[in-house]
């Protein structure tokens, strides 16, 4: 999956668990790989469907995006 934003946005990355507890987030974000699939503490989650929050601002023309994904991860 490729999640694009205009060069120069600040991304920050919001992930939750499928009960609302938020697992994973990173603001000033650049390039291509936003989560790993580890939560805060560096640990790989578990398997499960989550809920990611991507917001991007253009801080050149103030721009503001908001994208809200669901993923299912799964260790095979």
């Amino acid at each position: 999956m490729t999640i694009r934003v205009p060069v120069g946005s600040d991304i920050k990355i919001q992930i939750y668990d499928i009960n609302g507890d938020s697992v994973y987030e990173r603001s000033g974000i650049s390039g291509d790989n936003l989560w790993s699939g580890r939560n805060s503490g560096g640990r790989k989650v578990k398997p499960g469907l989550y809920i990611i929050k991507v917001t991007a601002e253009d801080s050149a023309t103030g721009d503001y995006g908001k994208k809200l994904i669901r993923i299912l991860v799964d260790y095979k």
